[in-house]
């Protein structure tokens, strides 16, 4: 299932773990199968802070080809701060993985269906880091892998306010999206994946 934290006027604090389930179904004659696990959606007045980490649970498809249109997908993460209206930013402080999405996969019949690894969203009025100012917050993305499809799940941010700064470190390949900071104002953005993985 999903989890979803709300603190609509403080501060939320990820002291431990957040982990949605694995999702693994076979694939059965003529039905369309489906393997989706759960997303993590968090958001706060003010900041979210923390030691813990935000993770999805892998998804698979598996067994013998059979007809019908499959599909392994796994969860989201999605973190707002700031939603009182006054400040607020993304400060998780686990080492290289404080966001983490599962893999997506088929298996067993490899080259058929969909693999499709889940997205993170981050939204704040002030800077995102790692709960230290100017160092990045760690982000890792499972692989999509065995589909006739591979999608790679993306990484979008937006910070409105003229502090809101992001700094990402990635140790697996990473797919950014739409990066958007405040009009009128200069912001730092810093991006790093480390060894020899992409930044697409």
């Amino acid at each position: 299932g999903n989890i979803t934290l709300t603190a609509d006027t403080t501060t939320l604090a990820v002291n431990a773990n957040l982990t949605t389930g694995n999702a693994t179904v076979a694939d059965v004659d003529t039905t369309n199968e489906t393997a989706v696990s759960g997303n993590v959606t968090l958001s706060a007045g003010t900041s979210v802070t923390g030691s813990g980490r935000l993770i999805t649970g892998n998804a698979e498809i598996s067994g013998a080809t059979q007809t019908g249109t499959d599909s392994a997908t796994s969860g989201n993460i999605s973190v707002t701060a700031g939603t009182a209206g006054a400040s607020g930013g993304i400060g998780l402080s686990s080492a290289g993985n404080a966001l983490t999405i599962g893999t997506a996969s088929r298996t067993t019949a490899t080259g058929t269906d969909a693999a499709t690894t889940g997205n993170i969203t981050l939204t704040s009025r002030d800077e995102i880091n790692n709960g230290t100012a100017s160092t990045a917050l760690g982000v890792t993305f499972g692989a999509a892998a065995g589909g006739l499809t591979n999608t790679a799940g993306t990484l979008t941010a937006t910070t409105t306010q003229s502090g809101g700064h992001l700094f990402l470190t990635a140790p697996a390949a990473l797919t950014v999206g739409v990066l958007d900071t405040a009009d009128a104002s200069s912001q730092t953005i810093s991006i790093l994946t480390t060894g020899d993985t992409n930044l697409t």
